[in-house]
């Protein structure tokens, strides 16, 4: 996403006169403004990216965990209201569960060593920026409330 919107700003501004023309805005305002988008765009990109797939995740995480909404409302006897829930089927379940172990999987093979013992430095650095970006992960717990489920 951060390449598209940088490509995206870049597109802009080689059209900046006619935006000027068109919007009556000022070439140098729209310069400005472009040399700044091509440097906070992309991050901006990154980070709303970012956490669309952590929700996703988190969704994902909560379906496994609860199951699907089936629309039933039940009053616990405390007086407390809370929606049931039906458990996912097997294939269901088990597709979600294998995106984070593959996940898992290929960030573990990335980080062995190659024959010779030591990583070298770009190797190093490669993993450790592989674990910064892509290490957080959110956990499919195993814990399943049945008071939930019809």
């Amino acid at each position: 996403m951060a390449t598209l919107v940088f490509y995206s700003v870049l597109w802009l501004l080689g059209a900046n006169d006619e935006i000027e023309a068109t919007f009556h805005i000022s070439l140098n305002a729209t310069t400005h403004a472009g040399r700044i988008l091509m440097i906070a765009g992309p991050a901006l990109a990154y980070l709303v990216t970012y956490r669309i797939c952590r929700g996703l995740q988190r969704a994902d995480a909560e379906l496994v965990r609860h199951g699907t909404p089936i629309g039933v409302i039940k009053r616990l006897p405390d007086g407390a209201f809370v929606e049931a829930h039906a458990p996912l089927t097997e294939d269901a379940e088990a597709h979600l569960r294998a995106k984070g172990t593959r996940a898992r999987d290929t960030r573990s093979q990335r980080l062995q060593h190659p024959a010779g013992g030591h990583a070298r430095p770009l190797g190093r650095l490669r993993a450790r920026t592989s674990e910064t970006y892509g290490g957080e992960k959110v956990p499919i717990e195993e814990e399943h409330d049945p008071s939930l489920t019809r």
